[in-house]
């Protein structure tokens, strides 16, 4: 699922308030780290070319979710473990800033309206503490550097930009991590 020039490591976290067991809305961001592979060295050596890459800085997002099946089964039988399956999609911004392929040329930077949407699983070690599994994609159009960029021609960024050409990308991603429900203890309350 990963490009084969460019991977991007993302660092980030959501906070997400429970409407109730099954809805709940929260908010969401990554700051993203690239690493470009040997590939991405070797198509301008062999081939003579440079490719178009955009690198992707940040990006934050209002997520929406839900709860369509939950349970819970015997580990061992002699603790119960309660999972459920969630599903999310949502509206947020991107950016994104392209590699220029000459580097005397000056990059620009993209703010993409993206569209996240996922399936993931959580696992409850305690009532406070769960681990966390999900796959998301984030949905945007990004722009790339026009390819007939040269010193004579879009030489200067805001040109660049504006003839910028545009492609749709699906950015999956795999998550793996922890929640934190706090409060740490709660009691249910019936209404009167």
């Amino acid at each position: 699922m990963n490009d084969n020039l460019i991977r991007h490591y993302a660092f980030g976290g959501s906070i997400t308030y429970f409407l109730s067991d099954a809805l709940s809305v929260g908010v969401e961001g990554q700051y993203y780290i690239k690493a470009l592979s040997p590939t991405a060295d070797n198509v301008g050596l062999q081939y003579n070319r440079i490719p178009t890459l955009n690198r992707y800085l940040y990006s934050g997002a209002l997520d929406f979710g839900y709860v369509p099946i939950y349970g819970k089964f015997a580990l061992f039988n002699k603790q119960i473990l309660h999972w459920e399956i969630y599903a999310t999609a949502g509206v947020g911004l991107m950016v994104s800033e392209i590699l220029p392929r000459d580097p005397g040329l000056p990059a620009f930077k993209n703010q993409l309206l993206m569209v996240p949407v996922g399936l993931g699983s959580r696992f409850f070690l305690f009532n406070w503490l769960t681990v966390n599994f999900a796959i998301k994609d984030y949905i945007f159009a990004d722009k790339f550097e026009p390819a007939d960029r040269s010193k004579n021609m879009f030489a200067d960024a805001a040109s660049a930009k504006a003839n910028a050409d545009s492609a749709l990308v699906n950015n999956v991603m795999f998550y793996a991590g922890v929640g934190l429900y706090l409060p740490t203890k709660f009691t249910y309350k019936t209404p009167r």
